[in-house]
């Protein structure tokens, strides 16, 4: 690997006064003794760094220049100065610095061109300058990955209103490449890791006063059905009285809106009031009692709207059996069937012998009218009989079906 070194300027510095240059480099240089700034400070050309590549080299002294110290860099010699600040126990020696200028006049007056000697990457000193990793780095494209993932749950977080999304914001600090580039990577690994942290441990408390609080919900119920326990058990005999006079005075409903408050408490002879109330009032309604809920709401008691449903049923039976067409649309294919089944044995127990004229699939009804509300005629001329005389006389027949009940009332065969 070719080494690079970065030089100062090799000449005085001008327009900065040496305590300000002074500060600059203690920042830049944190670890330096007082007497390799002192040397820094009086413009001697030195060796600030080796680096292990050209593109290093340029971002030190791009560092460098913006804090105020013109430098420049030039490739390495066969006899690399030190890493680090140089010469702290040399520099109160005349003739040391004097060769120390010369070497370094020495080396500027070479051809740039020369192909640097191949040196092993020593290790930098303690006053070495240390840059952060290239942003290229698979590591750091690993951190910074997690960082906008981080920086998207902080978005998403926000929007839907949750508090633990201001756990994420300092991911921003590794997402945004200005800031990031000031931040060494153990840094970004730091805030990431720490970020995780604070995520896994707010899960962790919130799981815990969820817990904590369905914990004292679960207790407050406990605490609120006893009371309930106990203040049924104090009513429980006039209450199933009441219930029970509802009852033998023929009025379910008056039952059910007496135990509808109780609907919670596991009692058995409430349940059976409950149960008896409910076979009476549907009992009424199949009877076509439409009025079996008047001056009840769906506030007295639960049941209310199954019972509702009940009537409503009930109403669309009877619209249907008062109308000739809904009738028949509801019961023309049992009819079919089960007529023509009566007309074969009324024809068999007559001795008559009949055959179809129609196909066996076809319906051997044409017509049909109003037999009463709930019941239609059926009526047909598919049929022929055989006389004495060997010939085929038509026939017609008629079929009295309940649309309700799906059975025939009367089968008759006309001649």
């Amino acid at each position: 690997m070719s080494t690079f070194e970065v030089w100062a300027a090799g000449r005085p510095f001008s327009g900065i006064s040496p305590e300000a240059l002074l500060a600059k480099v203690q920042v830049l240089f944190p670890k330096a003794t007082p007497a390799q700034l002192a040397r820094f400070t009086a413009g001697t050309r030195f060796v600030v760094i080796r680096v292990p590549d050209e593109a290093t080299a340029k971002r030190v002294v791009e560092a460098l220049n913006k804090a105020g110290a013109p430098s420049e860099y030039v490739a390495a010699i066969a006899q690399p100065p030190a890493a680090s600040l140089p010469g702290a126990e040399r520099a109160s020696s005349p003739e040391t610095t004097t060769a120390t200028r010369q070497s370094h006049a020495r080396a500027e007056n070479q051809p740039r061109s020369t192909a640097p000697k191949p040196q092993a990457p020593s290790k930098p000193s303690a006053g070495s300058a240390h840059l952060p990793p290239p942003a290229n780095s698979i590591a750091s494209k690993i951190v910074t990955g997690l960082a906008w993932f981080l920086t998207l749950g902080t978005a998403i977080g926000m929007a839907q209103g949750n508090w633990r999304a201001l756990l994420t914001a300092p991911a921003l600090l590794v997402a945004i490449p200005f800031i990031s580039r000031r931040i060494s990577l153990a840094g970004k690994v730091g805030i990431v890791v720490g970020i995780f942290s604070l995520l896994i441990g707010a899960n962790v408390v919130t799981s815990r006063i969820e817990k904590h609080r369905a914990d004292q919900a679960a207790v407050a119920r406990q605490e609120a059905k006893a009371a309930r326990i106990a203040d049924f058990n104090s009513k429980r005999t006039a209450i199933l009285a009441d219930a029970h006079e509802s009852l033998n005075e023929g009025n379910p409903g008056g039952a059910l809106k007496i135990a509808a408050p109780w609907r919670d408490i596991s009692d058995p002879q409430l349940s059976k009031i409950v149960t008896e109330a409910m076979r009476r009032m549907k009992g009424s309604i199949a009877l076509g009692n439409e009025r079996a809920l008047d001056g009840y709401s769906a506030a007295d008691f639960p049941q209310f709207a199954e019972l509702q449903a009940l009537i409503e049923q009930q109403q669309q039976r009877t619209a249907c059996r008062r109308d000739p067409e809904c009738m028949y649309k509801k019961s023309a294919v049992a009819a079919s069937v089960r007529c023509k089944q009566a007309i074969e044995q009324l024809a068999d127990g007559n001795s008559i012998t009949y055959r179809w004229t129609d196909g066996m699939l076809d319906s051997k009804f044409s017509d049909y009218r109003l037999k009463r509300i709930g019941a239609l005629t059926y009526l047909g001329d598919a049929l022929e009989a055989q006389n004495g005389y060997g010939a085929w006389l038509k026939l017609r027949y008629e079929c009295d079906f309940d649309v309700e009940s799906g059975k025939v009332l009367d089968a008759r065969i006309v001649r």
